[in-house]
Order: structure tokens, then C-alpha cells, then sequence
């Protein structure tokens, strides 16, 4: 790692960094956890059972706060010039147990969304004008079956889920998956919910039997999943018709069709009528994530910050964004940071994304130019691509970060929405097979049985932790 060596000599302390393979990352912090012996810092975070909070409890890690004003004065004004649902989530019940990252906007630069055949477009002359309903969508799924036939009309994994529907039905539809164990909560109007009984859920699961009946969506998705290289060969011989694709991969059907005219296309998401206003939607979500939190273990908590800090000073921030000066990037007449070939046209990785992750140190504790700095590696088609995805991009009714459950209360609800997913996504499959008729009354029934079970009480839970989130007072 040349950039890692770079951040020691310019800090003047030697980090040594434990790398171990993506498929054995887990096992292998349970085993240090479980002996006792802890790195310096730890991805407490991503791999610790029950999170920040629990570490802390189990005295696995330690409070930051008494050290970074001290130690880490350029990461601190970064954090504390940041939004109340940023600071929600950098700090846990007044203390700071772990080091973040932080971004400079919620656009993602390598943004994806709904994706077809423009060849297939064109050859239906196919308009949807200047904003695609979902009755226009629905209309378009069904020109593709019928003159196309492909397999998978609109492809569904296992999970149930279609990508970019939200907004359609003004709910986020949660995954039909057996190992689901979420209920989805949502927010409106200040009153969480949960979309397994919401009324646009119903409406969605009408418009998603219909099209399983139709043939549309592939009677059996329920039962396994094409594996990546399998859906990207049926994009290229034209068995999927609509899938979902990002910046980086928009172009990738090329590599795996014979077809001479083809050419993939970006669709928005779908709206619930011409009328329909987006801003509605939008929440404020956090530009926070943890990353390394410090161990009980470490005697260096000082060099720790440092190390931290550097990240967010300039020189630290390019070397974070860019890697190093004449191996990822250079700077243009203008100053600004410009990329080489090996991130433009990578040969030992498949795309610039992974080049970066790689090559530079994207993906710890930084400030991060989130918004624009892939940008200028993608191709016209993709840029064009992400001028129709941008417009759309938001969380539909997202539950805060901030309002986060203690894990007291995780404990006191987990049996019962267990229970409760498990059912809702039993009795969901049959609706949607037509083993039991979607209708009015057997919607009725449906929820009787999950409020028989419990769920009022569970969202009451979720409902005072967010009015407590609201309040300031979490």
C-alpha cells in the first residue's frame, strides 16, 4: 500500500494495517474479540454485535471526545460544522465512539438506476415524455414481452425487491426475502410506519401480481437468483429488458451481446402521475459513517487522532480522494487533480471505482468529495445517464439515522418483529402467487393478524425514539 506509507511519513508515526480477505473479515474479528486482544483500531462499527453502543458497554472501546478537540482540531471542525442529522449520527448518547467520515453532499458520484434497451426503445418509438408514470412504465413492460419475449421481462432477485418503485406508490416496498428481519420504517408527516401495511404497499403488491400473472416478472423469482455474470449475459442476448445499472457498469452490456444496434438506455423513476412533485419526498439524511473506533487496548490514543486528523487537513484529504500525485492523478493547469490512466483505462482492476478503493485510501475515516470526482471517468452515455438518474435520487420517507433504537429496545421488540416479518412475508408471497386473493378483505386480515401480534406496540417504540430524535433528546 504506497499510500498508507505516504500517510506514516507525513504524520511521522508508522500505522501498520492488518489486511485480511473480504470472505474471512467477520471471522476474523470475532476471533480477536473473543481472545481478548485488540488492534489499536477496530471496524467496531460493521462487525461488532449489537454496534458502537455495545462495544462501549462491553468495554471494547473507548470515548473519543475527551482526546479530538486536542488531538484532532481539523477533523473536529469538519464534524461540527455538519448538519443535525450528521451529528446525530457521529455521536451515540453524547459520546464519540469512533472516528467518521464525512462528505461534502448525499450525491453519490457512481449513482445508478432503472436501465433498458434504447435500441428496444427506439424500435417501439416509445416517448414517455418529460416524466415517466408508472402506468406508462407498466405499459412499456408490457411492449417489451410482447414483441420481445425476453425471459426476465423486469428482473426480480429472490428478494422481491424493484428497483426505483418507491416513489410510485409512496412507500418503500421491504424485501419478500425469508432472512428479512426489518419491518421497513418509514416516515410521514411526523408518524412512523411500516410499509407491510401501509395502504401503498397494497397498491403495489397489486401492480407487482400483475405482473407476475402477466408473465412479466419470471413465475419463479421467488426461488433463485441469476448470479452477475448470468444477468449480464441475458442483458446482452436481450432475456432481461429492465434492469438496474450504475455509472461505472452502464455500458457494460456491450461485453456480453453479439447484437450490433444495441444500446442501453436510462429511465427515471417511475411517478405516480404527470403532477406528481418530487420534493415532497426528500429527507435529510446523514453524510457520517463510521469507520475505526479506538480500542480499550491502545495506549496511544493521541497518535491515533493524529492519524485521523491527517485525513482531514488538505494534504490528507488528497491523498484520501486521489492517492498519490503521478500514480492515480496529476494536476492540471488549473491545480486541479486530474486522472491517469490507471484509474481512466485500469488493467488490474475492472473499473476506476475499484482503482481508487484500491490505490488510494477511499473508504476510511476522510473528508470526501462524494459528489464529482468519479464523474470524469465515465463515458458520454453514462454522464447522460446520470443527468436523468440525479433528478430522482433520494430516499423515499427514510427513518433518520439519529433515531437509532438503544439496544434496550432493540431487545424488548426483537421476538415479536421477528415473528412478525417472518409472517408478513409468508402471507405477502401467497397475495402475490394468487394463492390467497389480494383483495380488500383479505388485505383487512392480513393486518389484524400483524396488530394481533404486536406490531402497534413495536412502532410505538419506533415512534418515541424519533419524537425523541425530533426533540434533541437522542
Amino acid at each position: 500500500m504506497p499510500a498508507a506509507a505516504a500517510v506514516n511519513e507525513a504524520i511521522g508515526i508508522n500505522i501498520y494495517y492488518y489486511e485480511t480477505a473480504e470472505a474471512t473479515i467477520s471471522e476474523q474479528f470475532n476471533l480477536m474479540i473473543a481472545a481478548g486482544d485488540y488492534c489499536d483500531m477496530l471496524p467496531v462499527s460493521d462487525y461488532y454485535s449489537g454496534g458502537l453502543s455495545q462495544a462501549y458497554t462491553d468495554e471494547v472501546i473507548i470515548d473519543l471526545l475527551p482526546y479530538v478537540t486536542e488531538y484532532a482540531p481539523d477533523y473536529m471542525y469538519y464534524v461540527d460544522g455538519q448538519s443535525s442529522a450528521t451529528l446525530d449520527t457521529v455521536y451515540t448518547d453524547d459520546l464519540m465512539l469512533a472516528f467518521y467520515t464525512i462528505a461534502d453532499g448525499q450525491g453519490y458520484n457512481n449513482i445508478g438506476n432503472i436501465t433498458t434497451r434504447g435500441d428496444w426503445l427506439d424500435a417501439l418509438a416509445f416517448d414517455y415524455g418529460d416524466v415517466l408514470t408508472i402506468d406508462e412504465y407498466t405499459d412499456l413492460l408490457h411492449l417489451f414481452y410482447e414483441n420481445y419475449a425476453p425471459e426476465y421481462t423486469l428482473y426480480v432477485g429472490t428478494d422481491g425487491t424493484i428497483d426505483s418503485i418507491s416513489w410510485a406508490f409512496g412507500c418503500t416496498p421491504p424485501s419478500m426475502s425469508a432472512s428479512n428481519v426489518s419491518l421497513g420504517e418509514s416516515v410521514t408527516d411526523g408518524t412512523v410506519f411500516t410499509p407491510y401495511t401501509c395502504d401503498g404497499y397494497y397498491d403495489y403488491l397489486t401492480w407487482f401480481s400483475g405482473l407476475y400473472q402477466d408473465k412479466i416478472i419470471n413465475n419463479e423469482f421467488f426461488i433463485s437468483d441469476l448470479d452477475m455474470g448470468a444477468q449480464l449475459s441475458y442483458q446482452g442476448n436481450g432475456n432481461i429488458a429492465v434492469w438496474g445499472s450504475s455509472m461505472d457498469k452502464f455500458e457494460e452490456v456491450y461485453n456480453y451481446t453479439t447484437e450490433e444496434n444495441i444500446y442501453p438506455a436510462a429511465l427515471p423513476n417511475p411517478r405516480p402521475d404527470e403532477d406528481a412533485d418530487y420534493n415532497e419526498w426528500l429527507q435529510e439524511n446523514s453524510l457520517a459513517s463510521a469507520v475505526f473506533s479506538v480500542s480499550c487496548d491502545c495506549d496511544q490514543i493521541e497518535n491515533c487522532c493524529y492519524w485521523n486528523n491527517f485525513f482531514f487537513t488538505n494534504e490528507g484529504m488528497l491523498l484520501a480522494n486521489y492517492g498519490l500525485e503521478g500514480d492515480l492523478y496529476t494536476l492540471d493547469e488549473s491545480g486541479s487533480p486530474a486522472w491517469t490512466e490507471k484509474v481512466t483505462n485500469p488493467t488490474d482492476v475492472p473499473n476506476a471505482e475499484m482503482a481508487i478503493r484500491l490505490f488510494a485510501f477511499n473508504g476510511l475515516s476522510a473528508f470526501y468529495d462524494r459528489a464529482e470526482k468519479l464523474v470524469p471517468t465515465f463515458s458520454e452515455a453514462a454522464q447522460a445517464a446520470r443527468v436523468i438518474w440525479t433528478d430522482e435520487g433520494a430516499d423515499l420517507h427514510s427513518y433518520p439515522d439519529g433515531a437509532e433504537l438503544t439496544t434496550a429496545e432493540q431487545d424488548s421488540i426483537m421476538n415479536d418483529m421477528t415473528d412478525i416479518v417472518t409472517v408478513a412475508g409468508e402471507e405477502i408471497l401467497k397475495f402475490v402467487t394468487g394463492a390467497i386473493e389480494l383483495n380488500p378483505e383479505n388485505w383487512e386480515a392480513y393486518k389484524a393478524r400483524l396488530e394481533e401480534m404486536g406490531l402497534s406496540e413495536i412502532m410505538a417504540v419506533y415512534q418515541n425514539a424519533y419524537d425523541e430524535y425530533l426533540a434533541g433528546e437522542r
